[in-house]
């Protein structure tokens, strides 16, 4: 049965959306377990801000771990002609803000960790911590069970976390365990990852999409109209 204005209201009124990246630093870094799609959501952060807005863009690694991890990232990177730095120590990602003082927005990417890996989140903490204030997105995957979810959010509640991105709706069948997470965890919410395509698949979260994906029946993809410019700059899904 069809929600009524009011009930939609109700429900909206329950959603904290964060806003854009960049809000409250120009510095971003991406964090959350394996898999749930960190580089490719600033990867598409990065050509919107880049490409349609016009921003100056610098993007950071510190993820020398997993296989290709840097290669896929640098693939982004060429194609938007942006710059890529790999910093694999706290000195070495001090000194790669530092290089890019002139950008107006910065975003790191980070090696997946699992919650209960202890001491490789506590390294990520430190190393995070080591250069100027950093706007922490948390990117959980909608797909994911709620318990897993709930876990990851108190797992990296160390790394300060001020928002979370949720990845990955295209494939979930219901987003009711996202909203108790929301609710659970207060966290206001970034962004919507649903889909692959670079930039496309991406939608800054508002309260009453939020709303419209969850009374949704079927997974939802983003809309088509930014496409020709995406195919225009040289980005292909």
């Amino acid at each position: 049965k069809e929600l009524g204005p009011g009930m939609r209201k109700a429900l909206a009124e329950r959603i904290i959306a964060a806003g854009p990246v960049g809000v409250s630093a120009r510095v971003a870094a991406f964090i959350g377990p394996t898999g749930v799609g960190k580089t490719t959501t600033i990867a598409k952060i990065a050509a919107r801000a880049a490409l349609m807005d016009g921003a100056r863009v610098a993007l950071i690694t510190i993820d020398t771990f997993r296989i290709g991890a840097i290669e896929q990232l640098q693939h982004y990177a060429d194609l938007m002609e942006l710059p890529l730095h790999i910093a694999g120590s706290s000195a070495a990602l001090r000194a790669a803000v530092r290089s890019n003082q002139g950008a107006d927005l910065i975003l790191i990417d980070t090696a997946g960790r699992g919650p209960r890996d202890v001491a490789q989140l506590a390294a990520l903490r430190e190393v995070l911590g080591s250069t100027d204030p950093v706007e922490v997105h948390l990117c959980l995957s909608a797909t994911t069970r709620g318990r897993e979810q709930a876990l990851a959010i108190q797992s990296y509640r160390p790394l300060q976390p001020s928002r979370f991105c949720l990845t990955k709706l295209d494939e979930a069948i219901s987003l009711g365990e996202a909203l108790n997470l929301h609710e659970a965890s207060r966290l206001p919410i970034s962004y919507f990852g649903v889909g692959q395509r670079v930039p496309e698949d991406l939608e800054l979260c508002t309260p009453e999409g939020f709303v419209d994906r969850l009374l949704s029946p079927e997974p939802q993809t983003a809309g088509t109209s930014d496409r020709p410019r995406a195919q225009k700059e040289g980005l292909l899904a």
